[in-house]
């Protein structure tokens, strides 16, 4: 049946390419590309179409579009209003029908189909979505990036890397001024309310001059001697100016690249990143939808020192790609790179980590032997009794496998998601298999890493990328059930980009919340089916903290979460509206806070234990709690009350126990703490925390606190 739904969206998509040939017939190239970019993405430059439910057009229709206008040689037919509606409902088609073609799969067992089903969503997931971060973030990555290879850049094309990718960003810039100058002028034309002032004002605008009275009534005659039809006549006369908006030259680039002397070096770098009208001609329809090329070279040359591009909206998330293209194409130049990128994500993650553990320790580098062969853990964190142990990738996907080339995207998987996981679990073996103190070589410090692993008690393992692995680096349970990764479940690891990470620390303000982010993250995949990538797992967070009850653990439910980052984007799009935060309630909050404050022994499992709960089920204690002091006080009894609070799922139960009690002796709240443990109604609780306070305490919530974990509370124990 699926199969029957592929071949009959392919068929259906037949006529639909030529059409979208025949738009290049029937309007010049650059006129139609143009106004497309103009009309649908201008008035949304500065927002994301996803936030609305309105996505009319699409970012990848417009590199469609391109990629279909570099088939043939540009054409120049008489001047004719396009025809935008058409133009968008054909591209709707496509989106619309494309999604059904992952299912044209070859003949094979039920276990390939599923492989290259899963290989198809791939592919189409590369090429259709955009902005893997948000564009400070990337514009902030790719200069950092291209700031470490400035001097073999330079060497290699005449140009600082720095400068050039400051220069396209620069050009990105110029283009949204140059485009608000164009809308001023247009709107100035417009409000015009004769139809000799319109025309006049055209003239001016557009030619410099005023039309003359033959010239002002032949074109009053041509359109009927209607507004209406006159308008419209000189805004199609008006877009053909916007191919010079979309265009530069390379004096333009020169101008803004101090240390570009010589033109035949922008040239050079430019032409690597162009195409020319016809270059695509023996490209077929599906392979552009595919394997599109201009993804990967957004500029259209167009003479010898002009270039011209529809696709300027797009280009700041695509930036750190351009970069990586031009380095590509030198080996010596690439070698080098890749090293630099490897030190780069080294340093970064050392850096986010050290601003959102503030107190924690860091043991970066540490080396080290199994079975006589040397390995390095990247990067150690030590919270309280808590490390967190982290293998930095810095391998890039390559085309091949964005293509979804099975070989190419096995590698991958291996590279950046079992290589990871296999070393930061092999690293806490070792320190589990000894508790005692560990000395390793480093790199950098000739004291090396001192880390005492009797100290630890938990350990939550995590890799971190700098490449976007969209349906890779979450859903891992997908991948382990068609063999495309070879690990067991226990045996994976969260996988998070670079800038998620740096987004998911931003958000969460505490430090247990961080970490408990990144635990539950581990478990969370190990015990839920679901799609989605990485900020939709933390929009979900926000919302629910991972606690879904008995869901979680239920296999007939999987969850769909994708898109559900789009909650979070308004923020990260203007920081000046409120931050999200988890829900978490006030009393819950302070709590924490309290916890956090005073730092007593087992503060960070009292916390964790506490963040897995609900919402509901925090105001219901907070209920409780008020209740029972009113009660104890009001009766002025001086036996200690005991209320045992129980949640979560009977997979992974916790409680807090609340002892209100009148005295505070050490031997009084030894003896509570002992009665407590032994009490039956804490049979099948996992972790609980007790919190006793003295009936006369009316600053605190707790006076003494103390932790009971019976299985790994926090990562792996």
């Amino acid at each position: 049946m699926l199969k029957i739904v592929a071949a009959t969206s392919n068929a259906k998509l037949i006529p639909i390419y030529e059409a979208i040939n025949k738009f290049f017939i029937r309007y010049n190239a650059l006129y139609l590309l143009s106004s497309c970019s103009f009309y649908f993405f201008q008035k949304i430059s500065n927002s994301d179409p996803e936030l609305t439910d309105e996505m009319f057009f699409q970012f990848y229709y417009l590199e469609v579009l391109q990629a279909f206008a570099l088939k043939q040689m540009q054409s120049f037919p008489p001047l004719e209003q396009i025809d935008l509606g058409d133009i968008k409902s054909t591209m709707h088609e496509v989106g619309r029908l494309i999604p059904y073609t992952v299912f044209d799969l070859p003949s094979a067992s039920e276990e390939e189909m599923h492989i290259n089903y899963i290989l198809s969503l791939m592919r189409v997931s590369w090429s259709s979505i955009k902005n893997w971060a948000y564009v400070e973030q990337m514009e902030k990555m790719t200069l950092d990036l291209a700031s470490k290879i400035n001097k073999d850049f330079l060497l290699t094309y005449g140009v600082s890397s720095s400068e050039l990718i400051n220069g396209l960003y620069a050009l990105y810039r110029n283009r949204n001024e140059l485009v608000r100058g164009y809308i001023e002028k247009t709107h100035e034309f417009l409000s015009k309310s004769s139809y000799e002032d319109m025309i006049n004002s055209f003239s001016k605008l557009f030619s410099g001059r005023e039309a003359t009275a033959g010239e002002v009534k032949v074109l009053w005659e041509k359109v009927g001697k209607n507004m209406q039809n006159l308008s419209s006549w000189l805004i199609a006369l008006a877009d053909q100016e916007l191919q010079s908006v979309y265009s530069f030259s390379v004096d333009d680039l020169k101008q803004l690249i101090p240390s570009a002397t010589q033109d035949k070096d922008l040239v050079g770098i430019l032409d690597q990143l162009s195409f020319q009208f016809g270059d695509l001609a023996d490209l077929s329809s599906v392979d552009i939808i595919e394997k599109n090329p201009v993804q990967h070279k957004p500029f259209i040359k167009l003479t010898n020192d002009t270039y011209y591009s529809s696709l300027w909206h797009i280009l700041p998330s695509a930036m750190h790609q351009i970069l990586e293209n031009v380095i590509w194409a030198r080996e010596r130049l690439r070698n080098q790179y890749t090293k630099l990128k490897g030190e780069y994500l080294e340093s970064e993650v050392l850096r986010i980590f050290k601003s959102s553990f503030p107190t924690a320790q860091f043991f970066p580098g540490s080396r080290y032997h199994v079975d006589g062969i040397l390995y390095e853990n990247d990067l150690t964190v030590i919270f309280e009794n808590v490390a967190i142990i982290i293998e930095a990738k810095s391998g890039a996907t390559g085309e091949r496998a964005r293509m979804g080339e099975r070989g190419k995207v096995s590698e991958v998987i291996k590279n950046l998601i079992s290589d990871p996981a296999e070393q930061a679990l092999r690293f806490i073996n070792l320190l589990k298999s000894s508790k005692s103190i560990h000395t390793f070589k480093t790199k950098h410090d000739p004291k090396g890493n001192v880390i005492d692993s009797s100290k630890i008690d938990y350990y939550v393992p995590l890799g971190i990328i700098t490449s976007q692995l969209w349906l890779m680096s979450a859903n891992i349970d997908t991948l382990i059930s068609t063999n495309l990764l070879k690990l067991k479940r226990e045996e994976t690891i969260p996988i998070i980009q670079l800038t998620d990470l740096e987004n998911v620390f931003e958000l969460l303000d505490a430090t247990t919340e961080k970490l408990h982010y990144l635990a539950r993250r581990r478990q969370f995949e190990t015990t839920i089916k679901y799609s989605g990538d990485e900020h939709d797992l933390l929009a979900f967070y926000i919302e629910t903290g991972f606690n879904i009850g008995d869901v979680e653990f239920d296999n007939r439910y999987a969850l769909l979460i994708t898109g559900k980052s789009k909650e979070l984007d308004p923020y990260f799009m203007d920081k000046k509206i409120p931050k999200p935060k988890r829900a978490i309630h006030r009393y819950w909050r302070a709590l924490l806070t309290e916890l956090a404050d005073k730092r007593d022994e087992h503060w960070v499992e009292a916390s964790y234990i506490l963040l897995c709960a609900e919402k509901k089920e925090q105001v219901f204690f907070e209920r409780l709690d008020n209740k029972l002091r009113r009660k104890y006080k009001k009766s002025k009894q001086v036996e200690p009350v005991i209320n045992v609070f129980k949640f979560g799922p009977n997979q992974r139960k916790f409680a807090v126990v609340r002892c209100i009690f009148a005295s505070s002796s050490s031997d009084v709240v030894s003896d509570i703490a002992d009665q407590i443990t032994k009490m039956p109604e804490l049979e099948g609780v996992e972790s609980f925390v007790i919190l006793g306070i003295r009936s006369d305490n009316k600053g605190n919530i707790y006076d003494f606190m103390s932790v009971s974990s019976k299985a790994s509370l926090i990562g792996i124990k």
